[in-house]
């Protein structure tokens, strides 16, 4: 599937050992989750191990490229930490020199290093010490991953603010951007006589708040909802301008991502002991 042809996630659970006396509260709390929705936070998988794709992405955007390309190596070199006189060992160091000779020497590393990374060698022998050369060298769809775990991070930022707000995130506000779930189609929050109305659509999930995921050709707030989302930014160390600058055609449009999702056909099931759900969550959400 190319991306924006994805319908939806279907989800089929199994919780085990869950108590039978507890029924009637799973059958409240799913009612619940039904009509009000769930925050539609990113989860702990989308920045990588310990953090790791977030803290590849923050070096990207802000250009320090030795140190990402340090990073990339380091998560490619496989399980374990880096052997002292291992070929990875030897390549990092090279990555360290600001000697060419150093650099053309990564050549002969080739033959002994993880398939991933013959490239980044072959690269540094043919343009010794360009680093910004080498950047390009790596995968498309991987420095895109890098990119999308730090858009993730502010607005995971932006939806815990919304959260804690009086009438939480499906509250809607003067200068938000409503979309729908579903399609990501919408547009900005009407005023005056037409308000309630869109609160109506935002409490029946069809219609919601949204929060970015940055970038220079994405649709802005306005008003508390934009000093809000600024500040977001400023937290994760971003800035439009660096988002826009990347090489490589790197740079990403920018999106809205609602900040309610409610399933759909949602059915469960209990036998003894075991609960089976099944569910359908928007596209980019996940259970």
């Amino acid at each position: 599937l190319r991306v924006g042809e994805l319908a939806g996630n279907q989800f089929d659970l199994t919780l085990r050992e869950f108590p039978p006396e507890r029924h009637e509260d799973l059958e409240r709390a799913l009612s619940q989750l039904t009509r009000e929705g769930l925050p539609n936070f990113y989860g702990p998988q989308r920045f990588g191990a310990g953090g790791t794709t977030l803290r590849m992405g923050s070096l990207l955007v802000g250009g320090e490229w030795r140190a990402y390309l340090r990073a990339f190596v380091h998560s490619h070199h496989g399980p374990g930490e880096v052997q002292e006189s291992s070929p990875v060992a030897s390549l990092l160091a090279a990555l360290d020199s600001d000697q060419r000779k150093d650099w053309r020497a990564a050549r002969s590393l080739t033959a002994d290093l993880p398939t991933s990374l013959v490239p980044l060698a072959k690269q540094m022998a043919r343009r010794p010490l360009d680093l910004e050369s080498l950047v390009r060298t790596l995968p498309r769809r991987t420095k895109a991953l890098h990119i999308s775990a730090l858009q993730a991070a502010v607005f995971n930022r932006v939806l815990d603010r919304r959260m804690v707000q009086p009438g939480g995130a499906g509250r809607v506000l003067p200068g938000d951007l409503l979309v729908d779930p579903w399609t990501g189609e919408g547009g900005a929050a009407p005023e005056g006589d037409g308000a309630a109305g869109a609160q109506v659509q935002s409490d029946l999930l069809r219609r919601v708040p949204s929060g970015p995921l940055p970038g220079p050709a994405a649709q802005r707030t306005r008003g508390a909802v934009a000093e809000w989302e600024g500040e977001a930014l400023r937290q994760a160390g971003l800035e439009l301008e660096a988002l826009a600058s990347l090489p490589g055609g790197l740079a990403p449009k920018g999106a809205r991502r609602a900040l309610l999702v409610g399933p759909r056909d949602l059915i469960w099931e209990a036998e003894g002991t075991v609960v089976r759900l099944r569910f359908t969550l928007p596209p980019g959400s996940y259970a």
